[in-house]
């Protein structure tokens, strides 16, 4: 039916052999608002590879979903001129970067969030996607009442 997408294996010629070669996973390919999205579904199962399709359409009509979830990056490192990581891109500097432009003073708190985050569960060079286990790694922040012993007034 129009409108509904489709889940596909991706093909490519093997530049070596000359020959047709089929992806194992599948692949969604969608239009909302006459904008063509298509990414992997990474699954070996066609229903599953359906089910995020249909999932997809619904989160992007709705607006749930905007760009490439699977191409976001959390920190890009590159090599400064003094030999030292330096960070130029990623939600990290974003993160970092507008908290230089509103001109708040909690920059450094973030900054020390990052640090320890990326020192337990992150690569420490090139670029490191986020991923769902990454993020449940990421330490939760205490309330000042958790920390004095007190219980929460809304429970």
């Amino acid at each position: 039916m129009r409108g509904q997408g489709r889940v596909f294996h991706p093909t490519w010629t093997d530049a070596q052999t000359g020959e047709l070669m089929v992806a194992r996973v599948w692949a969604l390919d969608y239009s909302i608002n006459g904008t063509r999205h298509r990414e992997p579904a990474n699954t070996t199962s066609k229903t599953v590879a359906q089910r995020l399709l249909r999932q997809r359409i619904g989160d992007r009509e709705t607006g749930k979903v905007i760009g490439r979830p699977d191409r976001v990056v959390l920190a890009e490192y590159a090599k400064g001129e003094d030999g030292k990581d330096k960070l130029v891109g990623g939600l990290r500097w974003l993160h970092e970067t507008q908290f230089d432009l509103d001109g708040r003073r909690s920059k450094q708190r973030i900054v020390q969030c990052w640090t320890t985050w990326r020192s337990s569960s992150v690569p420490k060079r090139g670029r490191c996607r986020s991923t769902r286990r990454a993020w449940m790694r990421m330490p939760r922040p205490v309330s000042l009442r958790a920390l004095r012993g007190r219980r929460s007034t809304t429970s």
